[in-house]
């Protein structure tokens, strides 16, 4: 008896998922503080396509907190990754987003949303 081992939907969208995100894989990321109305003042992450272009005006593509334990929390604006949002829907591009995120930058997340 032959079994034959077959991709799941789920390994078919990851890979869909990665090849869409290759040009999000290095970003330009740097230490920028922010103000939050519940946490105060507080440092994050802030990943730029183009840092020189999109610092001053903080067009970020992904930006993280550490409220505690080292645990980030991951945001992301829609605006630059539309295209890849539309095409997986913005619950299954979230789903997707966490572990491909944690693969490609090697943070660990808890959670992730759309600013």
């Amino acid at each position: 008896m032959k079994i034959i081992v077959t991709e799941s939907h789920l390994d078919k969208l990851e890979k869909m998922f990665d090849k869409s995100m290759e040009k999000y894989v290095n970003l330009t990321y740097n230490e920028r503080e922010y103000y939050d109305s519940d946490w105060g003042y507080n440092m994050g992450l802030a990943f730029y396509e183009d840092i020189d272009e999109d610092w001053d005006d903080d067009n970020f593509v992904f930006r993280m907190f550490e409220p505690e334990d080292k645990i980030w929390v991951l945001e992301y604006y829609g605006y630059p990754i539309k295209d890849v949002i539309a095409l997986f829907g913005e619950s299954m591009f979230e789903k997707l987003l966490k572990p491909w995120f944690e693969k490609n930058y090697g943070y660990k997340i808890t959670n992730v949303k759309e600013v």
